[in-house]
């Protein structure tokens, strides 16, 4: 999990552009039935998190150390 982190730290600079990434990767692996529901819904999650003024993500910086040295 942490390796994961770590990648994910290194590929995308904020969390609002790992978000977009996550969006678009999902929207395209839905099936043609799913597009409308994921587009609807999922998009709307990932707004409240990246806008949302009680978002976790405005407490917990992008870049941080994952592990303790």
């Amino acid at each position: 999990m942490i390796k994961a982190a770590q990648l994910s730290q290194e590929s995308y600079s904020t969390w609002n552009e790992y978000f977009t990434a996550f969006h678009l990767g999902n929207y395209f692996k839905a099936e043609d039935s799913n597009h409308n529901h994921y587009a609807k819904y999922g998009l709307s999650a990932i707004f409240g998190l990246l806008g949302g003024t009680k978002s976790p993500l405005l407490k917990i910086k992008w870049k941080n150390n994952l592990v303790d040295n």
